[in-house]
């Protein structure tokens, strides 16, 4: 059956790049190969941040991204085939260079009836495709490149075929740090929810390639302090010996019996899986005293609501005794960590707190579970003190920006120190207490 056209013939003029067989089949190809691509951990080197959910969708999707990348050569007068990655095995720097840019392509699918109008920018703010949509999540690839292009490919509603993708439209680019100046939402101007929060960058706003000049090598340098400035050097949560810690005085966590009956259970089954224990709370409080030179937590929690099921696949078997606090989501925290910091320092009582995890880690779990069944056969409580480290910290999740102040320690075994509580002096289920320099993150 023949194909019917993707484009109205009032649209050829604008300038795009037929795309053939021979693209489709190595986007194809690409795609399958980056799907397989392991870390040097085993794990998946590449992660959907768009997730479709069916197989069909997902394959177009992909495709359409190398499709981008092929057009976009070809649209500056390069050899697309010579611009493929030899290798997926980690994130990519770079896509393409052009006039010493370092380039990210972007491609989005639109609607073949409103391509005229996209193209000549003459569609209004509040329609379908009147923005550009960059997932929250990949802003620290943000800092690898200083222009971000975007082009998009007509094809009708529904249609997840790879073989109707027939041509590809230039929309234009932006520098990278702009886009972090774009409004955050869950949904696009239109209204359309998206799976993850988006930067919405505006069609009206993306410039012609004419107007890309050759990069001056010291502007780069001056844009990655741009980035810094703004706060946006997002830590990867796994590399936790590249982190500022601050020492944490007196830290110590307090579990009544009822809590020691649950931990007891979750650390037999871990014991027994070869896992860690995790204990999730959500929705408690904390508050920050000023004490002379310190700054003094408190967190505490009296009833079984907010603690949930233990997940053992995130009961990680790394070697500390961890605590995540999670801070609630906040517009104004995100880009900008200094505010993150002054928040969670700040002298205030009943804070919320989106989530608290304790992790106790595989090689704590077996000390631990001894100290746990003493306190059942003498049913009384347990407190914990530990020479801990504190940070604060940025975080890049799928979910998006999220922001935790977290504290862990390193030392194990006899650094660990437990102690027996007798129930009546610990009436709360849950306690935690622990002091910083309160000059640790001024100036």
């Amino acid at each position: 059956m023949e194909q019917k056209l993707l484009f109205s013939s009032k649209d050829n003029n604008f300038p795009k790049v037929k795309i053939t067989k021979e693209m489709i089949k190595r986007a194809i190809e690409e795609t399958k190969k980056r799907e397989m691509a392991k870390t040097k951990t085993g794990r998946p080197a590449f992660r959907h941040h768009f997730t479709a959910d069916k197989k069909k969708k997902e394959l177009f999707n992909n495709v359409l991204g190398f499709i981008g990348e092929f057009s976009f050569s070809i649209f500056v007068g390069q050899d697309w085939k010579a611009n493929i990655r030899p290798s997926y095995e980690t994130i990519d720097a770079v896509d393409i260079w052009y006039k010493g840019n370092k380039i990210d392509v972007k491609t989005e699918r639109i609607d073949p009836s409103f391509l005229t109008r996209v193209i000549t920018k003459r569609i209004k703010d509040n329609e379908k495709y009147a923005s550009c949509i960059v997932p929250v999540g990949q802003i620290n690839l943000l800092k690898k490149y200083n222009v971000i292009f975007f082009g998009c490919v007509p094809i009708s509603p529904g249609d997840y075929e790879v073989t109707h993708i027939k041509f590809w439209y230039p929309l234009g680019w932006i520098e990278a740090e702009k886009i972090i100046e774009c409004p955050i939402a869950p949904k696009t101007p239109s209204g359309a929810r998206i799976p993850y929060p988006g930067f919405q960058v505006m069609v009206k706003n993306l410039k012609p390639l004419n107007e890309l000049k050759s990069v001056i090598p010291n502007k780069l340098k001056e844009r990655e302090r741009c980035f810094d400035i703004k706060g946006l050097v997002i830590i990867d949560s796994t590399d936790i010996d590249s982190k500022k810690l601050v020492p944490v005085n007196n830290f110590k966590f307090y579990a009544n019996y009822e809590l020691i009956k649950e931990l007891k259970r979750r650390a037999e089954i871990a014991l027994k899986n070869g896992t860690g224990i995790n204990l999730a709370v959500d929705n408690l409080v904390y508050s920050v005293e000023e004490i002379n030179d310190d700054l003094n937590f408190k967190i505490e929690l009296d009833n079984w609501e907010n603690i949930l099921p233990w997940d053992e696949k995130k009961a990680y078997s790394s070697g500390f005794f961890q605590i995540q606090f999670w801070l609630p989501k906040n517009k104004i925290f995100v880009g900008n960590l200094k505010n993150v910091i002054e928040e969670v320092v700040r002298v205030s009582y009943c804070k919320k707190l989106k989530r608290v995890n304790l992790y106790v880690r595989k090689p704590l779990v077996k000390p631990l579970l001894e100290a746990f069944n003493l306190c059942f056969e003498k049913r009384c409580g347990i407190m914990i003190s530990a020479n801990m480290s504190f940070r604060v910290e940025e975080t890049n999740s799928w979910r998006g920006i999220e922001h935790k102040f977290e504290l862990y320690s390193k030392e194990l075994g006899d650094n660990l120190g437990l102690k027996l509580i007798p129930i009546e002096d610990l009436k709360n289920i849950l306690k935690i207490n622990f002091k910083i320099n309160k000059n640790v993150y001024r100036g």
